[in-house]
């Protein structure tokens, strides 16, 4: 699968907000793609994705 490498000059602004909140870094990156993304026009394919993210993340927010 593709891995889009992150701007550099945004990595420590990720660190140090992952850090703040007590959430890995990736985790953080995810949430803030997801936001991004569900407020987007998305394609018809992306839609299914999408849905499976947000149902994703409503179950891991449920377990916490």
């Amino acid at each position: 699968m593709y891995s889009p490498k992150i701007e550099e000059t945004l990595v420590p602004v990720l660190y140090h907000t992952a850090k703040d909140r007590g959430i890995p870094m990736t985790r953080l990156v995810s949430i803030l793609i997801g936001k991004a993304l569900s407020s987007e026009a998305l394609p018809i394919s992306a839609n299914v994705a999408m849905r499976e993210f947000i149902a994703r993340s409503q179950t891991q927010n449920a377990t916490k």
